[in-house]
């Protein structure tokens, strides 16, 4: 997936790259913005923005609330 990814529920199993818009975003492979309540992604080159950010592979802060990003 590449471009704007807008919803309720966005689930990406795959890569998303760019703007992923939503009370909740999971994807597998992230690059660019998620933006909701809650975002989990396995690995990001990117930011996220919500109350309840998480990154699975992001070493030292895994969990972040209002923004978390890794390289």
């Amino acid at each position: 997936f590449s471009g704007i990814q807008l919803a309720t529920l966005n689930i990406n199993k795959g890569t998303a790259k760019g703007l992923q818009w939503a009370f909740i975003n999971y994807a597998a492979s992230a690059g660019g913005l998620q933006l909701a309540l809650v975002n989990y992604a396995e690995k990001i080159q990117g930011v996220q923005v919500g109350a309840i950010n998480i990154i699975k592979e992001a070493g030292m802060f895994p969990l972040m609330v209002i923004a978390n990003w890794s390289k």
